[in-house]
């Protein structure tokens, strides 16, 4: 096999075209929100550039550039309006879905890929939009990506004082190949490549792309012993499958986080994927019984008053999880569809370090091999890392607005180039907060807004609004599995994956997030980082500077 495309996928393509996921990019990551400048947890404060009594600009962003994500929360009677190519009117009006003040039927669409959230002009019929979310939040999601060709200005109508915002786009250079786009005049090739992703991400689980060669098996290990589950050398190609499966008497924690996953490339002697296979596959805690049901963290008790909805986060874990990239059914085991490329050989073996011998674990891998290496793509990698507990604060003097990162939990810190594509993430709160503090509004754990670093450029860096806004979700977390983002047992395993929205990087990258508002929390954190990288990486886990 020979992937022909090298160029970055750019709006429908971006979310479609995995198999171009490792392709480098020239594109750049930028977000707008609504965080708070001066205070912590209190992430609803619009920031307008200009307002008059009709509405509000919060970006005016030069193109050529693609809105990629729109979360929104908050006041139901706020439209969002996109103003492409310098137009008057707006081309793209957005709010929020079964509130007051409807639009005129003749006027009334839903938008593809998006959950919450209907459009206030004409647009084709489409079908199930693909992205959901818990109902009565007034939470609102898009996907949808929206190219524009020169620039777009996007205001909130009327421009409100408070409201919930994150809004995720890349900018190209000049000369990119996209048109702006105009949900009036949508060719049948683009409701065909709408259709497409949606069928794919209701498909999840599923292989993405055949293979022509496979390596398969079922293996033991004594305690310090490793298994190779694939080794090729001198040889260039491209993994497309991953499948573990592991006895469900071995699903514990203990062993989820002990044994090792790893991956090298190219014959290099350091992993390029690093870490325990449970969390690499957002599973760190193994199967619930009644027996030995999973503790929930104290502050979750205090925010689920219902005994039935306690019981259904404690034994509740799903059997099955799956997005279209990672996750687990029962006949499969674990799987990852991540495509991952390698130019000169390929090594994949699991470490054992439970302490125990462990039997009958089956694994299939499926590849092509490729008679030269693909150009232009970074190669796959997973790191691993945990804190337990995270330094929290015993006294409210300490509490402040701290948007260095210094303090934050690290997801990951690289140098080079490549771009971020996900993580896998898990929280336990360790103890309450002192009453002095907590009565200081810190909130939950899941408050912790992430704040990602890129390049030295204050313009790229991202800040967000809190961890459960990040994860798609708003008013605290709520048990979800969808195709970007999940969390299992009320924020204890969560994914977020960037897609169409990944972040790109020519030097460096930190992509960290607050242990809940002001890094107040001590919790045991612990994650795996998702990125493509063009050559072998420098990873940092201790302290912050890159």
């Amino acid at each position: 096999m020979r992937i022909n495309q090298t160029n970055e996928p750019i709006g429908l393509d971006a979310l479609l075209a995995i198999d171009r996921l490792p392709v480098l990019r020239n594109s750049r990551s930028y977000m707008v929100s609504s965080y708070n400048r001066d205070l912590w947890n209190r992430d609803d404060i619009p920031v307008y550039l200009e307002k008059n009594e009709k509405e509000g600009t919060i970006a005016e962003i030069e193109g050529p550039g693609c809105i990629y994500r729109l979360w929104s929360g908050g006041d139901p009677g706020a439209r969002f309006k996109f103003y492409f190519d310098g137009a008057d009117e707006a081309s793209v009006c957005l709010r929020f879905s079964g509130q007051s003040g409807e639009p005129e039927p003749q006027k009334k669409g839903i938008l593809p890929l998006t959950s919450g959230i209907e459009l206030e002009i004409g647009y084709p019929p489409m079908m199930e939009t693909g992205v959901k979310t818990r109902p009565g939040l007034e939470t609102g999601i898009c996907y949808m990506p929206m190219p524009f060709e020169r620039s777009c200005r996007i205001a909130i109508e009327p421009a409100v004082e408070r409201k919930y915002f994150q809004i995720n786009y890349h900018r190209f250079p000049e000369g990119a190949p996209l048109k702006s786009f105009d949900p009036a005049r949508t060719s049948q090739e683009e409701l065909q490549q709408i259709k497409s992703t949606v069928q794919m991400w209701y498909r999840a689980g599923e292989v993405l792309a055949p293979s022509s060669d496979r390596s398969d098996g079922t293996v033991g290990m004594k305690d310090g012993e490793e298994a190779i589950l694939l080794d090729r050398r001198s040889t260039a190609g491209r993994i497309n499958a991953i499948r573990i499966r592991l006895p469900e008497s071995m699903r514990t924690e203990h062993i989820l986080r002990s044994l090792i996953l790893k991956a090298y490339w190219d014959g290099e002697d350091r992993a390029s994927i690093d870490a325990p296979l449970g969390p690499f596959f957002c599973d760190a805690f193994g199967t619930p019984s009644k027996e030995k049901p999973i503790p929930l963290s104290q502050d979750m008790n205090a925010n689920i008053p219902d005994e039935q909805e306690r019981k259904r986060y404690t034994f509740g874990l799903p059997l099955e999880y799956k997005n279209f990239l990672l996750g687990y059914t029962r006949d499969k085991g674990y799987y990852t569809y991540f495509p991952m490329p390698f130019f000169s050989g390929a090594k994949i073996v699991l470490e054992n370090e439970t302490g125990y011998s462990l039997e009958n674990i089956s694994y299939e891998v499926e590849y092509d091999t490729q008679d030269e290496p693909e150009s232009n793509v970074g190669r796959f990698h997973a790191f691993y890392h945990r804190e337990n507990p995270t330094l929290g604060i015993e006294d409210p003097a300490a509490l402040k607005v701290d948007f260095s990162g210094g303090e934050n939990y690290v997801i990951l810190k690289t140098r080079g180039r490549g771009h971020f594509v996900g993580s896998s993430f898990f929280m336990v709160q360790k103890r309450r907060l002192p009453q002095d503090v907590d009565s200081k509004g810190v909130g939950a754990i899941c408050e912790g807004n992430e704040m990602i670093f890129v390049d030295d450029d204050p313009e790229q860096t991202q800040i967000g609004t809190g961890t459960e806004d990040y994860l798609n979700q708003n008013y605290w977390v709520h048990d979800h599995i969808y195709p970007f983002d999940g969390n299992r047992q009320g924020y204890r395993a969560c994914y977020r994956m960037h897609i169409s929205d990944c972040i790109p990087f020519s030097k460096k990258i930190a992509v960290t997030i607050e242990h809940g508002a002001g890094n107040a929390h001590f919790i045991d954190y612990s994650s795996v980082a998702y990125w493509y990288q063009e050559a072998k990486p420098w990873i940092n886990s201790g302290g912050f500077g890159i």
